[in-house]
């Protein structure tokens, strides 16, 4: 399995420096473990890095941090913020990201909601700035150094020197690692993101840029949330949620859709934008249907209209019975609506 994984094009093993052969021991020497698995890459690279320790950093690290804690429960798990309209533009260079700028947005906020909570809980974790670090670095890096029980050296300023351990030359993206630390990259969006952008950015944003003291442009007047609000509904829909946000109004994602009694699912202002994943296997088909139906129904009971829109129903994307119920639910339990910037601000 190891030997399969491949970033952007090169086997991951290879980036780190390794043979097959050496990982193979490595494994031989360890219990089979989700541990090992890791340590096979990390460790084994420390070692021949002549380093005791390593650190491991990808932004979906977010997404699983109770499973880290769990397998590794006396690491230290440092989060670095940034202005999230500043890491919208920034991410656009990443393999993996949105080349739209509010999908990126919705993507911070979904992270930082789903993670945040673990930080205020859990303290064997440090949340740095971005923009505090390069305006500070020996006073931010000390705080770090102080976190993993490590010293201060002045060597960690030397950006040239550690790029050549983080920035391989199949990672572009990272091309400005080696650079000297520039306060000029702080704050951007001011003065490169198009100003037509600014609501929405902030409303899409809003919990986290006040919760690190960022600086907000805009607070929306009137929230209306949709199921569902992904990647592809945003690229799609780009030109109307601005619309939206100049006029005061932010299209929120209604998360938490496992429940059939979250506030947000029973909210009246509630649009149906697209049907739900459903799964893999005939039960989990099952499952999502039923959860699905169960939410229409609970809305119609509390008196609110099932709003949904066309594309919903479209035949031509229907895959298998689960949809086909979905639909059907849709239809008898809802009304179609063109999700419009006047119906919305009526």
């Amino acid at each position: 399995m190891l030997r399969s994984l491949t970033l952007s094009g090169e086997k991951v093993h290879k980036l780190f420096e390794l043979e097959i052969d050496t990982i193979n021991g490595y494994l031989y020497q360890r219990q089979p473990s989700i541990q090992a698995l890791l340590e096979a890459f990390t460790d084994l690279h420390a070692r021949k890095m002549g380093k005791p320790r390593w650190a491991e950093k990808t932004p979906n690290h977010l997404l699983y941090l109770s499973e880290i804690k769990e397998f590794f429960p006396d690491a230290a798990i440092i989060r670095i913020i940034r202005d999230p309209r500043d890491s919208a533009m920034s991410m656009r260079k990443l393999p993996w990201a949105s080349k739209s700028i509010l999908a990126n947005c919705y993507l911070w906020d979904e992270w930082f909601r789903r993670s945040n909570q673990f930080f205020i809980d859990n303290s064997n974790t440090l949340t740095i700035r971005y923009e505090d670090l390069v305006r500070k670095p020996q006073d931010v890096l000390r705080l770090v150094c102080k976190h993993i029980n490590e010293d201060f050296e002045e060597a960690m300023l030397n950006t040239a020197a550690s790029a050549q351990s983080v920035a391989p030359p199949n990672a572009p993206w990272k091309s400005q690692v080696g650079q000297p630390l520039d306060s000029s990259r702080t704050y951007v969006w001011k003065r490169q993101l198009p100003q037509e952008l600014w609501f929405a950015t902030s409303h899409i944003c809003q919990l986290g840029i006040e919760e690190f003291d960022y600086e907000l442009t805009s607070k929306p007047k009137q929230t209306f949330f949709a199921y569902d609000v992904n990647r592809a509904f945003v690229e799609k829909n780009e030109n109307f949620i601005i619309s939206l946000a100049n006029n005061q109004i932010y299209i929120a994602p209604a998360r938490n859709k496992q429940s059939t009694t979250n506030d947000e699912l029973m909210n009246p202002n509630l649009v149906i934008c697209k049907l739900p994943d459903m799964g893999a296997t005939n039960t989990q088909r099952l499952i999502n249907t039923y959860r699905f139906v169960m939410m229409l129904i609970r809305r119609r009971i509390n008196g609110n209209i099932n709003k949904y829109l066309e594309c919903c129903t479209d035949s031509d994307v229907v895959r298998g019975i689960a949809q086909k119920a979905c639909i059907s639910s849709l239809r008898l339990l809802g009304t179609k609506t063109e999700f419009s910037l006047e119906e919305l601000s009526n």
